[in-house]
């Protein structure tokens, strides 16, 4: 995929264990316009994961307000 398109399906938070948890995975072609954060290369990939979870609060209730981690690395051909 190019331009931060989704490269799988969004996770949205699902029923059970893993309920307070919700993923997104980006793959971005640095070689397509504007390039990835500066650096414009056709064999190189920024691959993006986002994980978005629902801490428990002080009273052991969900958080309504949700946090984000964000993972960015990059792939090239050998």
């Amino acid at each position: 995929m190019s331009g931060g398109l989704p490269a799988f399906p969004d996770e949205a938070a699902v029923a059970g264990p893993f309920a307070d948890y919700a993923r997104t995975v980006r793959i971005t072609d640095c070689g397509a316009a504007g390039g990835c954060g500066g650096i414009a290369k056709a064999d190189l990939r920024q691959v993006a994961v986002t994980v978005t979870y629902w801490p428990m609060t002080g009273t052991g209730a969900i958080s309504a307000a949700g946090s984000s981690v964000t993972l960015t690395t990059y792939v090239a051909k050998r």
